[in-house]
């Protein structure tokens, strides 16, 4: 979005300038309106450039937060929820890092036998993927 504004106040910017007479000094309100949007649409791309930057900052952190764990995860779990991707026998944590919190928590029981519970990510019905724990793991994944 952001680059598309950009874009496109570079064109404006250019526009003004081409169509209104450049280099006509009797036109300076034009010439400033032309370079304002000029300058505000590089102003665009920098911001982009600035986010994108900030996105690589996040993603690097949590890719090394996670990696921190691969003593107690071991690296083949580490990498897939760096990939955002869950397996059998992940915990409740793992998921959660690497899918987020579910929007759903449902089917809770506690026995003597264990704990279970079901974690729905989505809209039940409309392509939701669901999780099931078994005593806080994954035991069944439906995506």
């Amino acid at each position: 979005m952001v680059i598309l504004l950009s874009v496109l106040s570079i064109g404006v910017g250019l526009f003004v300038l081409v169509f209104t007479g450049l280099g006509e000094p009797s036109n300076v309100t034009n010439w400033i309106i032309g370079i304002a949007f000029l300058i505000a649409g590089g102003g665009g791309f920098y911001l982009n450039s600035q986010m994108e930057k900030q996105r690589q900052a996040k993603r690097k952190a949590f890719e090394a937060s996670v990696r921190a764990h691969a003593g107690e995860w071991g690296n083949e779990f580490c990498e897939m929820i760096i990939e955002r991707r869950i397996a059998l026998d992940m915990t409740q944590e793992m998921v959660m890092l690497a899918w987020g919190r579910p929007n759903i928590v449902d089917e809770k029981e506690i026995t003597k036998k264990g704990n279970k519970e079901r974690w729905v990510y989505g809209e039940p019905r409309r392509n939701a993927r669901y999780i099931w724990f078994a005593d806080g793991k994954v035991s069944k994944i439906k995506t």
